[in-house]
């Protein structure tokens, strides 16, 4: 069978429109906090918009105790 059960999340993150991977939401995270990229550094860098960005900055999106 090819059926699996997964949860949303998961799901979620196997479609072709995500732009970003859990590891790239880390890596913005950790360019922001610690190597002091700005916002608008970070936007250019990945080409994700700005409200992409906040969300994942405030651990809305890309959780960091998701893996």
């Amino acid at each position: 069978s090819n059926c699996r059960f997964i949860t949303c999340g998961m799901s979620n993150r196997n479609q072709r429109k995500i732009k970003l991977s859990w590891e790239k939401a880390q890596e913005i995270r950790q360019k922001f906090k610690v190597e002091g990229y700005t916002k608008k550094e970070l936007i250019l860098l990945y080409g994700i918009p700005r409200q992409l960005l906040y969300q994942i900055l405030i651990n809305k999106i890309w959780k960091a105790k998701e893996i």
